[in-house]
């Protein structure tokens, strides 16, 4: 029940920032920080309050500030990405969801991802390459461990860094790594995404795209679908994400991909129908 309150606050948060409500929106962000208090996200919240008060003021001014609109835009995607991390704070501090069990395990290992992330990738890429991988079932083992491991480490991560996203797009454009496991990848990069939102993930997906080896763009594609469609309201928010995504409709027959990605969507649809009519 916790759950269904907290996900109803976010929505409306999230649906009152896109609709430039952003007085009620203040209210609703304090409402879900009241379910589990922190006072650093409680200070990111003043602090956006304050740029609100300023905009406010300067908009009655004399003075027409050409950068209002940039400045007014960027406060809208700082607060609705508060929500984002004020509705992962109150899962994981509440235990919510299943996965804030595997969340809080990692919280140690987190805190030094780049380091261990890039040792990951080094291993990943001597292991995938090593033809001894094949007869050798302790190396072969401590491979899908490594594996594991950096799916969880990709998916459990809310917010990638420098280090963490200079790693993926190592793997991204590896010649080493089989498909199937740069694929693995990129599912773990649309999980991290439908669970906590962040642009520089979405980027990463449109980089696999663009990269064009069967087997992965296809799945990145439908990832980057899956979750256009689970945040629409908000992408008009980031100006470079857009401009990504429009330049992917220059060299890449993008609509007629997205078609039959929707098609198949569609059948799933149809199919689940049919299941539940034998059923």
């Amino acid at each position: 029940m916790e759950y269904k309150i907290l996900q109803e606050k976010y929505t409306k948060c999230c649906q009152l920032v896109t609709g430039n409500r952003l007085h009620e929106a203040f209210a609703v962000l304090q409402e879900m920080l009241a379910l589990s208090p922190n006072g650093a996200l409680n200070d990111k919240l003043e602090d956006d309050r304050i740029t609100y008060t300023n905009i406010l003021r300067y908009s009655f001014g004399e003075v027409e500030d050409p950068e209002k609109k940039t400045v007014y835009r960027r406060l809208l995607r700082s607060v609705i990405e508060l929500a984002d991390e004020i509705r992962e704070h109150v899962i994981v501090s509440k235990q919510l969801l299943q996965y804030t069990l595997q969340k809080k395990e990692f919280t140690n290992h987190l805190a030094y991802l780049p380091d261990e992330n890039s040792d990951l990738i080094v291993a990943l890429k001597q292991q995938a390459g090593n033809e001894l991988l094949k007869h050798d079932k302790d190396k072969a083992f401590l491979y899908k461990m490594n594996l594991k491991r950096l799916f969880t480490i990709l998916w459990l991560t809310d917010k990638y860094r420098d280090a963490e996203k200079e790693s993926i797009s190592d793997i991204i454009q590896s010649d080493d790594l089989p498909w199937w496991d740069k694929s693995m990848m990129v599912s773990a990069i649309t999980l991290s995404l439908q669970r906590y939102f962040e642009e520089a993930k979405l980027k990463l997906l449109i980089e696999a795209y663009k990269k064009a080896e069967d087997q992965v763009w296809q799945r990145a594609l439908v990832g980057i679908l899956v979750v256009l469609y689970q945040y629409k309201d908000r992408i008009h928010l980031y100006t470079n994400l857009k401009k990504q995504l429009e330049e992917l409709q220059e060299g890449f027959p993008i609509e007629k991909h997205v078609e039959t990605v929707i098609i198949q969507f569609i059948k799933a649809r149809d199919t689940e129908k049919i299941a539940q009519k034998f059923q």
